[in-house]
């Protein structure tokens, strides 16, 4: 699929990171090779509108070409965002308090659900968050998240519950001899892999008997954006929160705010 883009984008004399949206409306225009409404229209707006989004978290792109008209598409066919619906959300978060028989494992991998639990960052973000970059001695404990990409700098908010996981596991990392500045720093003092980021998420989920279709630190972060929108807060405060360049995940999540009736 991606090489009929790629070979129009060509064609048209532009790149990935020059494309716009007069390239985008005209590549999906019926009559251009599409149907009004087939579904292979559908799958390549999806398509253009993932690479974008990920150019744009790369800091490759400042902007998603196009986003007006692939909203328009209503992505008739696609699934569910992935969350935690409040009951499993509150056992997660219960299962995360620290306990009095935690090894330095079992405190570490607590902290670092609890933080992404806690603030919706995402997992890049998380793998970049120093120790200087968190206060949890205020009135309203936070995290600064810096500014990558064309996300800007940012301070999220920690929620209550993370806060005794995370005040637990600082008092351990400070005994910990490394000169590393990160929250979290592996044994050289570097940040943790994705990977390891994601099997520490997915094992704290099968813990409490969690099973989804993905099971990773994306699944918190929408768990977190919809918690913030079912208190009430306001999409664009939960964009900010989330360091978002589009309103799509927030809309998205406040699609399933119309039926709640089962649990993850």
């Amino acid at each position: 699929m991606f090489d009929r883009f790629a070979r129009y984008l060509v064609e048209h004399g532009v790149s990935l990171t020059t494309f716009g949206n007069d390239h985008v409306d005209s590549f999906l225009a019926p009559g251009g090779g599409f149907a009004e409404d087939t579904t292979t229209r559908i799958r390549y707006a999806k398509l253009i509108d993932r690479l974008c989004r990920h150019l744009v978290d790369l800091g490759i792109r400042s902007d998603n070409p196009g986003f007006d008209l692939l909203r328009r598409l209503q992505w008739p066919d696609e699934p569910e965002p992935v969350f935690l619906r409040e009951d499993a959300d509150a056992r997660l978060q219960l299962s995360i308090q620290p306990g009095v028989t935690d090894d330095v494992r079992q405190v570490r991998n607590k902290a670092v659900v609890a933080f992404l639990l806690g603030t919706g960052v995402t997992a890049t973000e998380f793998l970049r968050v120093a120790t200087a970059d968190v206060r949890l001695v205020s009135s309203q404990p936070y995290v600064t998240v810096i500014a990558h990409g064309p996300r800007p700098m940012r301070t999220v908010q920690i929620e209550p519950f993370a806060l005794p996981t995370l005040e637990t596991w600082l008092q351990v990392r400070s005994a910990i001899n490394t000169d590393s500045p990160l929250l979290f720093p592996n044994k050289s003092g570097k940040p943790y892999t994705v990977a390891m980021v994601g099997n520490i998420v997915r094992d704290a989920l099968l813990a409490i008997h969690v099973q989804a279709e993905e099971m990773s630190p994306r699944l918190l972060r929408n768990t977190d954006c919809r918690r913030r929108l079912l208190a009430d807060c306001p999409p664009d405060e939960v964009s900010y929160r989330l360091g978002l360049v589009s309103s799509r995940t927030v809309e998205r999540m406040i699609a399933t705010l119309k039926a709640r009736p089962h649990d993850s």
